[in-house]
């Protein structure tokens, strides 16, 4: 029978360590063994049946007494065992009984104690860490989305399968999007790159809200751009798909390129998206949201349909909508009554409707109100309180864009003659410009006060001479037509020295026309603003693809007189004229040598 006194945990007859501690324990009685620190010798309960000292929970505690000894101490043992002991009790009976043997206790571990032994959660194990992927390569000669070399994905009409191009529009990457681009002008660039460089093309794949960009760059100080003025804008990615099944985006050939404004002219228009004006595109509902999303992804070409070709004409006012709530429904009741009342009859007010569905705006040029409803401040001044009809200073409205919203003296355009001449004036605007006026091409005075008469029509004359499909708006200063092509120029704006087309002088054209016959232009004048500044381009009008500099060109030039004097020297008969785009020069030999 086990003894009654005591700690059940003490020491039996030998001499075992203390448990619980630190240190090295002593020898243990009978089967006892002595622990290491923090595991303790082991203990007997008074009858030499060995008892495991404390231990961490793999071991056991062994405690044999009586039934009437367990109540008394019960509570006493549970409080002096250690955190994660196992408890196992054996009662007295008192009948004589065969002793079980007691396993001793496991020797202990000799791994390294851990953050678990401590009641520590372990750290999660780190992820392991992705290859890094090998540098990707830009080919700063052809385009990232395309693989085309003449042009950037800035300006490519190629879609995804989902409808958006794909590559970054800043660097032709395409492993980013546009607004993840590490040279990303944040804010100054945004409105170029996905909305003005991408008129009537396939949105650029981004998470960035077009209506946001659209407000952001209205309200950005030092903008050139107004909230009236009309511009064609991005695909909707439904379109884009449409479109591009339809019209194959390889047979595009980039004719305009860097010239957005002149490429939308030959491409297919939205039709919910055309003469819309840049607060309404900002407010438009599908234009304002677009955005890529990975759900953009999920799309059913089935679902897709045809391409529609007719504008889908909406009452601004919401009557007639299929998608109008009761309450709107009621209200365009009240005020079907109301405007019926005044126009005298249901009949004249379809008319009313009519007339203003298929007749422009006065104000804004948009169809569906008359020119009292437009909700547009003056298109020609800005001032809010009069439409542009009434207008008291309609004759000194800019000529910088069809709405301008401001008079010429306070246009925030920039001058580009001044860049163009290698004037050291620095940026400044054409209304601060002292080099010339920007409007009569005279030099003695500035544009707001200039003394040329201007009449209503503010579309650029010249353009219109020769041959314009539709007005253009822009300065004189900024016609290409009035600028001499010839690459160092001392008056381009006013020479009557060189062909302002292809830039030979008058004086050489004998000869390259073969002693005075009619003169051929071979190239085509166009401004390029793939840089941060228009500079004029040569472009090749018998592959489009070739595009030059002027001083290129002028090189070229001067090159085809060498090959005439040399051929006159010969006294050989001139199978043909010399060719003056340098890399047809380059194609054609080729040729020959093959």
């Amino acid at each position: 029978m086990a003894s009654q006194g005591g700690n059940p945990f003490g020491g039996g007859r030998g001499r075992g360590g203390r448990g619980g501690r630190g240190g090295r324990g002593g020898r243990g009685g009978h089967r006892g063994r002595g622990g290491r620190g923090g595991r303790g010798g082991p203990h007997h309960s008074g009858d030499g049946t060995p008892a495991p000292g404390a231990n961490p929970s793999n071991e056991q505690v062994v405690v044999t007494a009586t039934r009437e000894y367990m109540f008394q101490t019960f509570p006493n043992i549970l409080q002096t065992m250690p955190a994660g002991a196992r408890l196992r009790l054996s009662i007295d009976t008192g009948a004589p009984s065969t002793p079980t043997p007691t396993p001793s206790a496991p020797a202990p571990s000799s791994r390294k104690r851990t953050l678990e032994d401590d009641g520590v959660p372990a750290p999660k194990p780190k992820k392991p860490k992705k290859a890094p992927l090998d540098p990707e390569v830009i080919d700063p000669n052809v385009c990232g989305n395309c693989g085309g070399d003449n042009h950037k994905a800035a300006y490519c009409v190629k879609t995804g399968a989902s409808g958006w191009m794909e590559a970054c529009p800043k660097c032709d990457s395409t492993r980013h999007q546009y607004e993840a681009c590490p040279h990303r002008n944040k804010g100054e660039e945004d409105f170029v790159y996905l909305v003005y460089n991408r008129q009537r093309k396939p949105p650029v794949k981004s998470t960035m809200k077009l209506g946001k960009v659209i407000r952001n760059e209205l309200a950005r100080t030092g903008t050139e751009w107004h909230g009236s003025q009309v511009m064609e804008l991005p695909y909707s990615a439904i379109f884009s798909r449409q479109e591009a099944r339809k019209n194959p985006p390889e047979a595009w050939t980039y004719a305009s390129v860097g010239n957005p404004t002149e490429e939308a002219k030959g491409r297919t228009p939205e039709p919910s998206r055309t003469d819309l004006s840049l607060q309404n595109a900002a407010d438009h509902t599908s234009l304002a949201e677009q955005a890529w999303s990975p759900e953009e992804e999920t799309f059913d070409p089935a679902r897709d349909g045809e391409m529609p070709t007719m504008r889908l004409l909406q009452d601004p006012r919401g009557y007639g909508s299929r998608s109008m709530s009761t309450a709107t429904r009621m209200a365009s009741t009240v005020r079907n009554v109301d405007e019926a009342n005044r126009a005298g009859s249901l009949d004249d007010l379809a008319q009313k409707r009519s007339e203003a569905y298929h007749t422009p705006c006065d104000n804004c040029g948009l169809r569906g109100h008359f020119i009292e409803d437009c909700p547009l401040k003056c298109v020609a001044c800005g001032l809010p309180d009069h439409k542009c009809n009434n207008c008291p200073n309609l004759l000194r409205a800019c000529v910088c864009s069809k709405l301008p919203s401001h008079l010429m003296h306070e246009c925030n355009s920039y001058c580009n003659y001044c860049v163009l001449t290698g004037s050291e004036a620095g940026p400044h605007r054409i209304k601060d410009c002292t080099a010339l006026c920007h409007y009569c091409l005279e030099a003695d005075h500035k544009v707001g006060d200039c003394p040329k008469e201007k009449t209503t029509d503010r579309e650029c004359k010249t353009c219109m001479r020769h041959g314009a499909e539709r007005p253009e708006f822009h300065f004189p200063s900024q016609c290409i037509l009035n600028w001499c092509s010839k690459a160092g120029c001392e008056d381009p704006l006013h020479c009557k020295m060189h062909c302002h087309v292809c830039g030979w002088a008058w004086i050489d054209i004998a000869t390259v026309e073969n002693e005075g016959g009619n003169h051929t232009c071979r190239f085509r004048k166009e401004w390029d603003y793939s840089g941060p500044d228009a500079v004029m381009g040569m472009r090749c009008l018998k592959n489009s693809s070739h595009i030059f500099t002027t001083e290129e060109v002028a090189e070229t030039h001067a090159t085809v007189l060498d090959e005439l004097e040399a051929w006159s020297e010969s006294c050989k008969d001139l199978q043909k004229l010399p060719v003056e785009c340098p890399k047809c020069r380059i194609d054609e030999r080729d040729v020959e040598m093959m």
